[in-house]
């Protein structure tokens, strides 16, 4: 599952449906890909909707037990980070390997780029996420490898989580053979690359094969926060542009052997397509020297992005109403528990909440500087409210749920009312 690129040539191309069948506890729904490196397929499982990625065991000799050791020990670091959504299970078989996660409808790619289109604010919510989960990777001296909008999960709430940590993908790649690139990080074919320009050498300078076929390499030794950093860097560029990544993988490699005034020169080229308070941050994020780049800390950019309702008030309380998964077996492929607060009683919870919410959401702060109206803020809770609003079983409680919402109409703009309340009314 590393740099192992080398393998006999199989007898038959198994399908992603082929794969899965010797799972019983899932039903094949549909493909979502199929690259060289891995098959993806969305399943129906006891616990809901799931995303299986599957790695087909070419090589008979090939060892995978460190490899899948390796995603449970994430999934177990990362079990109270509210903003990682790590592979939760392994299936080994005879032909196959397959991790097992969640799924959600949205990537951060697919978000983007769906009506009705995300707001400043909503933005700004979707970076204090970002900024959370790469914090709780650091807590948990996780890194992740391979951050990008495809991996960057967005619920109907905007409640964000990275997923598909890259442990079992190279560290470092060549800088002059971009068939690493693809075979490893390009899934989409978008040309797109998020990769830290300090993971990137010559051929010549990496021990690309194991000296056996089977031996277990740790490809992801060597990934540090940093990388993950100037990936988020990459992400908050596409975020802020609607859609325009700044590099791809020609650009990376000539941007990490560029002069300082051609990077410097590079840099502000991207920077003049932001925001102005982004602009700073983003430069140190991309940052070519490691040192120079800050870390996830969200209290450092809360003064010049984000509004301190935030983390004040708003962070704590959707959390309540995320799903919560426990994990009652050690076993890698049996079930978790899911702790779920049901769509009726997030609507009564919310319908009693409203004025101290209102109260919490008026009150004064400032962004650099600047008067910042935090009542903008009431397009989250709207978006908890619509989230909810189709799996209601109550009459009684679908009403209250409109009634809810007429009641925000006072205090949004007008086009959240045209493109958030009334498709619901």
């Amino acid at each position: 599952m590393g740099n192992v690129l080398s393998a006999p040539i199989p007898n038959q191309i198994l399908t992603v449906e082929a794969c899965i069948s010797d799972i019983s506890d899932v039903e094949y729904v549909g493909s979502l890909g199929s690259t060289r490196f891995m098959k993806v397929a969305r399943v129906d499982h006891v616990e809901g909707p799931s995303v299986l990625k599957v790695f087909i065991l070419q090589d008979p000799s090939f060892s995978i037990d460190l490899y899948r050791d390796q995603v449970i020990q994430i999934r177990d670091l990362l079990c109270n980070a509210y903003n990682c959504c790590p592979f939760r299970r392994v299936y080994v078989t005879s032909r196959c390997v397959i991790l097992s996660r969640p799924f959600q409808k949205y990537t951060l790619y697919d978000r983007i780029t769906t009506h009705p289109y995300l707001t400043d604010i909503e933005k700004r919510w979707i970076t204090f996420h970002l900024f959370k989960a790469l914090a709780q990777c650091e807590y948990a001296e996780v890194c992740h490898g391979d951050i990008k909008t495809q991996n960057i999960l967005v619920s109907s709430y905007n409640w964000v989580q990275i997923t598909d940590f890259a442990s079992f993908k190279p560290a470092t790649i060549p800088s002059d053979d971009p068939s690493y690139f693809t075979f490893f990080f390009d899934t989409s074919r978008r040309l797109t690359c998020c990769l830290a320009p300090e993971r990137f050498c010559t051929s010549q300078e990496l021990n690309l094969l194991p000296n056996l076929p089977g031996e277990f390499m740790d490809v992801s030794k060597g990934l540090t926060h940093a990388m993950d950093i100037f990936s988020l860097g990459c992400v908050l560029v596409e975020l802020f542009t609607e859609g325009q990544c700044p590099f791809t993988y020609e650009l990376l490699v000539k941007y990490k052997h560029a002069s300082d005034i051609e990077a410097q020169a590079t840099i502000q080229k991207i920077q003049e397509q932001l925001p102005e308070e982004l602009r700073s941050m983003i430069g140190l994020m991309l940052h070519r020297n490691p040192a120079k780049r800050p870390k996830a800390s969200v209290r450092d950019y809360s003064p010049l992005l984000f509004p301190p309702i935030f983390d004040q008030f708003l962070y704590g309380y959707i959390n309540t109403f995320r799903p919560k998964y426990v994990q009652t077996s050690a076993s890698l492929e049996e079930a978790q528990t899911s702790e779920l607060i049901e769509p009726d009683d997030a609507i009564t919870k919310l319908s009693f909440d409203m004025q101290a919410t209102v109260g919490k959401l008026s009150e004064k702060a400032e962004i650099n500087g600047k008067p910042f109206d935090q009542l903008r803020g009431l397009l989250l809770i709207i978006a908890l409210i619509t989230s909810n609003m189709r799996s209601l079983k109550s009459l009684t409680i679908k009403f209250e749920a409109m009634k809810l919402l007429h009641r925000y109409v006072p205090w949004v703009d007008i086009s959240v009312v045209a493109n958030r309340i009334l498709p619901y009314l």
